[in-house]
């Protein structure tokens, strides 16, 4: 039998403030008044990664920095938290270890390899 879930998930309080704060930002008030119609795509897709979890808009050097401490963030990245500290990571964490236990299989699907990449890391914690 195959069941498909899926869940809402809020969004912790670092998130929201960083969230806010993109929101208030000067590089969304000028996309915003752009004539440039692809512009707003960029910005949305900016937010979605904050709700994802915040390292997902890291560029690519910072990402494999945190990524070799994701435990204990360096304070570069302590207002970004820790791998750990995305809700949504969390609850999918404690999905597939709850499905492994009881013997299902179980397939992710992400448009993001470093959301893969970070719940990977995760899991392989977890044996």
């Amino acid at each position: 039998k195959k069941s498909e879930y899926v869940l809402w998930v809020r969004m912790n309080s670092d998130q929201a403030s960083q969230y806010r704060s993109f929101l208030e930002s000067d590089t969304v008030q000028v996309v915003l008044r752009s004539i440039n119609t692809s512009q707003p795509l960029v910005l949305l897709t900016a937010l979605k990664r904050i709700c994802d979890h915040p390292w997902l808009n890291f560029n690519e050097r910072n990402f494999l920095e945190a990524m070799t401490h994701p435990n204990t963030p360096s304070s570069d990245f302590a207002d970004f938290g820790d791998i750990g500290s995305g809700p949504k990571l969390s609850i999918s964490l404690k999905l597939i270890t709850e499905h492994t236990n009881q013997g299902l299989r179980t397939v992710v699907f992400s448009r993001s390899k470093r959301l893969l990449h970070m719940l990977g890391y995760l899991l392989s914690q977890k044996i």
